[in-house]
């Protein structure tokens, strides 16, 4: 591992592609994450709505009302939806998408897993330096994004579905609303991707320089100033 981000870190241009590389794989994981636990909170419930419970030994009337009572909600807490929380996953994974591929591919580039630094392809000027317009339309999409995935957290935080069972503060043993939880992974992934995202955002800011000037010229830089010949003489 050492190594890779030695032979990354050769400049801030690369600095910069090899944190967008970090950020991207981040967001893939959250993503991924909080899908797969989602599916595996709905199946819990389907299971748990054919799962065949006994009532007592002699499997008595009362014991299969209270099998049926139990099958019947699972059914409904699985079942129970949302189409608002939904659209807001989706959206969130392809606006995490489109950010990752346009970061990489017009800006700021990607590090490959040998540690190589890939720069951007379409730069806007036809050259290895990254016009203003696509730094600045990156940047501000960074800003905007990290911002909406705070709203995105604090309001699936308190999302909640209607308890049609009664009260469910008086209930010992309520369970959770699918929904619900998928609603509050939501969350937690945008307030980590929020974290993210600001502060690759705020590193961008702080090297946006070095994505304007052209190689001689970042070689200039760091050579220092040199007198012109006429002035020594």
């Amino acid at each position: 591992m050492a190594p890779v981000l030695c032979n990354s870190l050769k400049d801030r241009a690369s600095l910069l592609g090899l944190g967008w590389t970090i950020t991207s794989v981040f967001s893939l994981l959250a993503l991924v994450t909080a899908t797969i636990m989602s599916a595996m909170s709905y199946s819990y419930y389907v299971q748990m709505a054919s799962f065949d419970r006994e009532g007592d030994v002699n499997n008595d009337k009362e014991g299969e009302h209270n099998n049926n009572d139990a099958n019947e909600m699972y059914k409904s807490l699985a079942s129970a939806g949302s189409f608002s929380v939904i659209f807001v996953g989706l959206y969130t994974m392809l606006l995490a998408g489109t950010l990752s591929c346009f970061g990489g591919f017009c800006v700021v580039g990607f590090v490959a897993p040998n540690g190589k630094y890939i720069k951007p392809f379409w730069t806007g000027t036809g050259s290895s330096n990254v016009s203003s317009k696509n730094l600045g339309i990156f940047l501000g999409a960074l800003v905007l994004f990290s911002n909406l995935c705070l709203v995105i957290a604090v309001v699936l935080g308190e999302f909640q579905v209607g308890n049609y069972f009664g009260d469910r503060e008086n209930e010992e043993n309520s369970e959770y609303f699918a929904i619900e939880r998928t609603a509050t992974l939501i969350g937690t992934m945008s307030m980590f991707l929020s974290v993210v995202y600001a502060l690759y955002s705020i590193l961008l800011f702080t090297l946006k320089e070095v994505l304007l000037e052209s190689e001689k010229e970042q070689e200039f830089a760091g050579l220092g100033y040199m007198a012109p010949l006429g002035a020594l003489a």
